[in-house]
């Protein structure tokens, strides 16, 4: 059987509508965090409130992220037979997001430094995130319906 490039082609462009479909919230969410963590900041840090607060901005941009990813998999797949996968997704995904930005801030940008401690507060904000989606959007109670 012989496979066209234009079947691939239209089967690509299918697929990549559906998972922009699927993800768009928790897409744009990932979109927001990389603005605001390459943009330069002020250099007279005119901006923290406290001492680390940076870290407090780094936790709850991935609890966010994080709890979207999982309402998005929850609303999409609520008849899924493996509940586990939303974890591993969800656990995994906002964590390589993470110190990939930290990568680029380390090495793509002059303003920027990556940061272990950002990617730790990065690693709480998604544990935190995961947390409450477990709470909030609790799968086998979207199966059932």
């Amino acid at each position: 059987m012989q496979i066209s490039f234009a079947y691939l082609q239209k089967k690509l462009y299918l697929c990549s509508v559906k998972f922009f479909k699927t993800y768009t919230y928790s897409l744009s969410v990932a979109a927001i965090i990389a603005i605001l963590l390459l943009v330069p900041m002020p250099e007279d840090n005119s901006v923290q409130l406290f001492p680390n607060a940076d870290k407090f901005v780094h936790a709850f941009l991935f609890l966010a992220l994080t709890f979207v990813l999982y309402w998005e998999q929850v609303r999409q797949r609520a008849r899924v037979r493996k509940p586990y996968v939303y974890n591993i997704i969800t656990l995994t995904l906002p964590l390589l997001y993470g110190a990939a930005l930290e990568v680029a801030q380390q090495y793509c940008t002059t303003y920027r430094t990556g940061s272990k401690w950002d990617l730790i507060a990065d690693a709480i904000g998604i544990g935190m995130g995961w947390l409450l989606a477990l709470i909030w959007c609790n799968p086998s109670r979207h199966a059932e319906s």
